[in-house]
This record gives C-alpha cells, structure tokens and sequence, in this order.
C-alpha cells in the first residue's frame, strides 16, 4: 500500500513560540503516530491540573487528545483550545500542514502576531481575548473581539462570501463600515462591531444583509442619520445603534422589523417624533431610546406592545400624557427627565412585576393612588421632583420590598407616611421638600426602617454625594443607606427611635421646626 502524508498536531512550547503541527508519515489505512514536542509546558501553563494539554502524549493517538477532533479519515478537522495559557506567535502555526482543518478556537490566550491569510479551509476561526494585530480571510464564523485590532476594517473582508458571523467587538478599529460587507455577505446572520472608534454612517446597503438576525454597532463614533433601508433587515431580533453621534429622525421603516426583541438607540442625538412604526414592533421585550432629545407625545399605539419588560425614554423632551401599557410583563420603566403631565398613570399598579419606576423630573401632579403600594416586587421607585399632592395613604398591610424611594421636590403632606412601616429593606428614603408636618415615625426596636443590612461591602474609597455635597468614607464599609426628610414642616422632638436603624449613615432632618435636644445615642448609630 503506497504511504501517504498525513498530518497530525503536536506542540512545541518554549517562552517566545507556540507551534500547534507535526507532519507524521504513515501508510493509508494504519493509524498514525505523533511525533508530539513537548517543550517547556510548565513554564506555559501546559501542566496546569485543567489543562487539556496533559492527554497529549506521544502513546495516544492524536485525534483521543482533548481539544482535537478528526474527520473519518483521520485528519485534524477541528483544534479547541481556549484558555489553555497558551502564548507565543499565531504564526508558527503552519496552516499548511492541516488541510482538513475547518474550526480554530483559541480564545482567552496569549497570542499574538499577525494571522495568516492562506487559511482557506477554516470555516469557523475564534481568536477572542487575545493581542491580535490582524485579520484573516476565508471562513463563516469569524470573532476577533477583545484583542488589540487596530485600523481600518480591511476591504478584503468582503471577499469572504460564506460568512454567517462577523464579530470584532472590543477592539480598537477606526475608518468606515465599507459597504460591501453587506452586498458581498448574503447569508451573514450576526455582525457585531460594538466598542470600536468607528466613523462615518451606517451605509444604506445594510440593507442587503437581508438574513440578519444580530446588528450591533453600538459605543462607536458612528454619525448621520439612520438610513430608511434599515427596514428591510425583516428578520432582525437585536438592534443597537446606542452611544454614538447619530442624528436626524427615527425613521418610520423600523416598524417593518417586527421580530425585534431589543432596540436600542440611546445616547445619540435623534431628533423628532417617536415613530408610529414602533408599535408594530408586538414582539419587543427592550425599548432604549432615551438620551436624545425626541419631542411630542409618545404614540398611544405603544399599549399594543405586549411583550414589553423594559421601556427607558427618559432624557428627551417628550411631553404630554403617559400612555397606558398593555402589557402584564413590565419589569423596569423610566420616563424621567422630560415634559409629562397629567397625573399618576394609573395603569402602571396592573404591573405585578414592576421593579424599577422613576417618573421623576416631569410635571405630573394629583394624589399618589394607595394601589401604587400593592406593587409588592417594586425595588426602586423616584417619583422627585414633579407637583404630586395630598397625603400618602397605605392600601394593604403586605410588606414591601423597596429598597429606595424618592419622593422629594413635590406637594405632599400630612404625617410621615405609615406605609414605610412595611419596607423592612430601605436603604434610600428621600422626602426632603415636600410639606410633611408631624414625625408620627413608624418606629419600632422590631421594625425599624432601614434594619435590613446589606452584604454589600466596598473596599478602600467611597465617595458619596448626598445633598450637593461629597461624603468620603475609607475602609470596608456597609452600603450606603440615608434618610432625607428636610425641607417639611416637621415639629416636636426628634425620635429617639433614630438610633436603632442599623444601616443609616445619612440623616438630613435640616429646614424642620424640630425642638428639643438630639437623641443621646445617635452618634453610635453610625450617622457622621
């Protein structure tokens, strides 16, 4: 039987060279011996007690080694080694000598050096969390993110016709998004080229890429307009031009994309109406599109999303009533910082899973409803700054798991409210500015607000503003946690109830009518 060259891998490891190939001599039909060098693994990671390296030896057959895969012929189809503390060149790997190789995934290792472009087999090629300083062609799934990439995206890139995945986040990539990557990649379904410094506008022809599933091109310098042919991409489920410099209008066509479940255009400069288009979108889970400075109402078609869990608009200049929200799913709103009027929505108390609400910095007004307290998974809510009124009145006597509220700069009054009784988790209470005009505190040895103390801690420095000013604390110390009641009517002593709340560091009772002396014990209840 005429012998044959079959190629198997081995390893040569040394300080400064990673060499992942042997050429081993065989007939056709007998199993193949390596010729494995093994140098210097201790110093390289390859003795480690998780390495895979450690079956690599020179009595086993090649393909039973860990990470190494064989066709039925016996040829090397696939190396995966990630995080194996590998390092040395990338170019001391002969590609030539694995013909048959079609997967390569060395990611979390210490390469480095410039890739080869002769790697024509490799349909599948993962080099992230690596020093890379260049990109390679020929193959479907390429990631290169976290590595140390520089420059323009090569146009050659387009020549890879097969390509279904594209991802080179995380590095530090400059120029344009060349527009052939999307006429020359039909079948491309995710490209992923987050957190570079990438310019210019997003090319019209993205249209093209008609099979995309993933779009993210967010945390770039990105600018213009978003194209109209966006639209196109029908079968888009995650979509983020957030943190960039884009302009102009939400174009309407977004609305054809209705398997979206994340759009996200934050922290640009978009301007105009939210598009109607958007309530088509009946599958979206994420809404982001706060950060701009959109204007008018928001469409009151926005009750037809149903599957909704997050809805951020806040930081615009939307204005007029808040529309109500079909869904049952919400777990996070945040409509702060704009134009609302009108008073508190009263479809916001049907959301049973409802954990984050800040409606703060708008110009709602009226009573605040007593079903508001039912919202018992509700962790923060910051109702600041508006023109709420009236007195604060319990519902239920369920307990509640709010961890801060924020209620300062409206209109409220009465006593202190008696619903704080149940929130046994309170960390941040602020209702400091509002008309409140008796203590009536709620206080307890047993139930004490503020008496669940966090496993949080953090180490060295801490820096808190609290009231304009900075607070610096050293050391591992608890979380913050803080009482803001100034700037009411409150009269009479101060309760000595103060000094059981274990966690407070922050109590301001300034702009009172308070009299009497201050609790004795309160300077061991770690108030500064």
């Amino acid at each position: 039987m005429a012998p044959s060259t079959r190629t198997q891998a081995s390893l040569l490891l040394n300080p400064f060279l990673l060499l992942i190939c042997s050429s081993v001599s065989s007939a056709i039909g007998q199993e193949a011996r390596p010729r494995p060098l093994l140098r210097s693994a201790t110093a390289n990671g390859g003795d480690q007690p998780s390495s895979p390296l450690l079956s690599w030896l020179p009595a086993k057959p090649t393909c039973s080694w860990s990470g190494i895969r064989c066709d039925a012929a016996g040829h090397v189809a696939e190396i995966s080694l990630p995080g194996a503390g590998l390092h040395g060149m990338l170019g001391a790997l002969n590609f030539a000598t694995f013909p048959a190789l079609t997967k390569l995934n060395l990611t979390s290792n210490n390469i480095t050096g410039a890739i080869p472009a002769n790697v024509t087999s490799l349909m599948y090629l993962d080099l992230s969390g690596n020093t890379l300083p260049a990109m390679v062609r020929g193959m479907r799934y390429l990631n290169l993110s976290s590595n140390r990439l520089r420059g323009p995206m090569p146009r050659w890139l387009s020549d890879m016709r097969e390509m279904r995945g594209f991802n080179v986040s995380n590095n530090k990539l400059t120029g344009a998004i060349h527009p052939d990557l999307f006429t020359n990649w039909p079948e491309i379904t995710s490209f992923h080229a987050q957190t570079n410094s990438l310019a210019g506008g997003i090319p019209p022809d993205i249209s093209n890429a008609t099979k995309l599933q993933s779009l993210l091109l967010y945390n770039n310098r990105l600018y213009g307009q978003i194209p109209v042919e966006v639209g196109r991409l029908t079968n888009l489920r995650f979509l983020c031009f957030a943190l960039n410099f884009l302009s102009g209008t939400i174009p309407n066509s977004v609305g054809n994309m209705t398997r979206l479940i994340f759009l996200g255009f934050f922290s640009n400069n978009l301007i105009g109406k939210m598009p109607q288009g958007i309530t088509n979108l009946t599958k979206l889970q994420i809404l982001d599109l706060s950060s701009n400075q959109l204007e008018g109402e928001v469409p009151a078609t926005i009750s037809s999303l149903q599957s909704l869990q997050y809805l951020n608009l806040c930081n615009n200049k939307l204005s007029g009533m808040i529309p109500n929200l079909n869904t049952r799913k919400l777990l996070a709103i945040s409509l702060a910082k704009n134009y609302f009027t009108g008073g508190f929505p009263m479809a916001l108390c049907q959301q049973a899973s409802l954990e984050i609400l800040d409606l703060s910095n708008n110009q709602l007004h009226g009573e605040l409803p007593r079903c508001l307290w039912d919202l018992q998974g509700l962790l923060f809510m910051d109702l600041s700054n508006n023109t709420f009124s009236g007195i604060v009145k319990m519902s239920t006597d369920s307990d509640l798991s709010l961890r801060s509220v924020q209620l300062a700069n409206n209109n409220l009054m009465g006593e202190f409210p008696l619903v704080f009784k149940r929130c046994r988790r309170l960390t941040i209470l602020d209702l400091g500015e509002n008309k409140f005009s008796e203590f009536g505190l709620p206080l307890k040895v047993r139930y004490p607000i503020l008496h669940y103390v966090l496993s949080y801690t953090y180490n060295l420095q801490v820096k808190v503003k609290w009231k304009r000013q900075y607070h610096i604390f050293e050391g591992s110390i608890a979380l913050m946690t803080g009482i803001d009641l100034s700037s009411n009517y409150l009269s009479g002593d101060i309760p000595p109830e103060l000094t059981n709340l274990e966690g407070l560091r922050f109590l301001n009772l300034s702009r009172n009518r308070l009299s009497g002396g201050i609790p004795k014990d309160i300077e061991y209840s770690g108030v500064p």
